[in-house]
């Protein structure tokens, strides 16, 4: 499937398990994503092995400003703008707080990434997830989110706003919300954009390929000093 593709947002399967739910699952899968990179440690001396594009990343040579002038609401309530964050680079992606196990593997990838560039973020990289059902996802809801998945590092947003102001930062990636429709996560959750400094797509991780360590090293690497832990 072509991840720039007009997709619908599916409802998720595992909407009703709730925080209790999720907090299990990305738990269990963050256990064996640390298993995972220790194992790396163990056999490669302390990273994936080096390629131009891990299993799972698609280089893209993107034309459209996928930063505009949008301002969003993080899950502080503070106003961020999109079009500020331009001069570092920005890993995106659309998330539904209603989807729950099911979504747990995509979360968790995101949040062992989080943690390995932790004194990066909010400096050289920024990690940038919109809530693609901004008339459920009010900022305190986002905010129980990713407390739930353990997510608070001071450069990762988690971003709602009118459904407007959704639909604006959606479109340069040729996505669109279905209004009318119940949304979940599905399909368009899978993929992480990355934005160079621009704000244009360099990359695109499909976060039920690529392996949270290489996806890492990945970004690691392309920052100008990075300092991953």
């Amino acid at each position: 499937m072509n991840p720039r593709q007009r997709t619908p947002v599916h409802a998720g399967s595992m909407r009703g398990l709730g925080t209790a739910a999720l907090v299990y699952a990305v738990t269990a899968s963050l256990l064996l994503l640390g298993a995972m990179g220790a194992a790396w440690a163990q056999v490669g001396g302390g990273g994936p092995p080096a390629t131009a594009h891990p299993e799972g990343s698609s280089p893209v040579h993107g034309t459209e400003d996928c930063l505009p002038n949008v301002t969003l609401v993080d899950q502080h309530g503070r106003k961020v703008s999109l079009a500020s964050l331009k001069g570092r680079l920005v890993l995106m992606n659309f998330i539904d707080t209603a989807c729950a196990a099911r979504c747990a593997p995509l979360t968790a990838t995101l949040a062992y990434v989080g943690n390995k560039l932790r004194r990066d973020l909010g400096k050289t990289i920024f990690f940038v997830s919109i809530s693609s059902d901004p008339e459920r996802d009010s900022p305190a809801r986002l905010l129980k989110f990713a407390r739930a998945i353990g997510s608070e590092h001071p450069g990762w947003f988690f971003l709602t706003g009118t459904p407007a102001q959704v639909d604006r930062a959606m479109e340069p990636f040729g996505l669109r919300r279905f209004p009318g429709e119940q949304s979940g996560w599905g399909s368009l959750a899978t993929f992480a954009y990355l934005l160079d400094r621009n704000g244009r797509v360099m990359r695109i991780y499909d976060l039920g390929r690529v392996r949270a360590e290489s996806l890492a090293f990945d970004l690691f690497r392309l920052l100008p000093e990075g300092d991953a832990q």
